[in-house]
């Protein structure tokens, strides 16, 4: 199972770096990456090309217009949408979330939140969102 990794960016060439090195260290391998810069940034090309990543040029700088032309330009069964500042801190995330889309195939999509912001209605979206993640993981 092949798993298409969208990434949307606007000139985050300090933080895509970070992102990209985590995905390459997850341990489940096929894997295919791709960056959709919303800038004219030329950086963002190389940092890409750098990772092996393909590159992607959103010329209306719209974030979901940015996700839908990276699921076109993907060729994974399973895609997974996140954006430049974020990181993928367990290596096996990627691993965990594939065998349970494996062992549950009315499973159609999950989604978190993995930064805790300090309002009570935001932290309460959050852990709403962690137990439903929780019930998934435990299908």
């Amino acid at each position: 199972m092949k798993v298409s990794i969208v990434v949307s960016s606007f000139n985050e060439q300090a933080d895509l770096p970070r992102l990209l090195a985590s995905i390459k260290s997850q341990t489940y391998e096929n894997v295919e990456t791709i960056i959709v810069e919303g800038s004219n940034n030329s950086e963002m090309e190389k940092i890409a090309s750098q990772y092996s990543a393909i590159f992607v040029r959103d010329t209306k700088a719209n974030i979901g217009y940015s996700r839908n032309l990276g699921a076109t330009a993907s060729s994974g069964d399973l895609l997974f949408f996140t954006n430049a500042d974020c990181t993928m801190d367990d290596k096996h995330l990627l691993s965990k979330i594939v065998s349970k889309f494996r062992a549950s195939p009315k499973l159609i999509s999950c989604g978190g939140i993995t930064k805790e912001i300090c309002t009570s209605e935001v932290t309460q979206l959050i852990y709403n969102t962690q137990h439903v993640l929780r019930h998934i993981f435990s299908l």
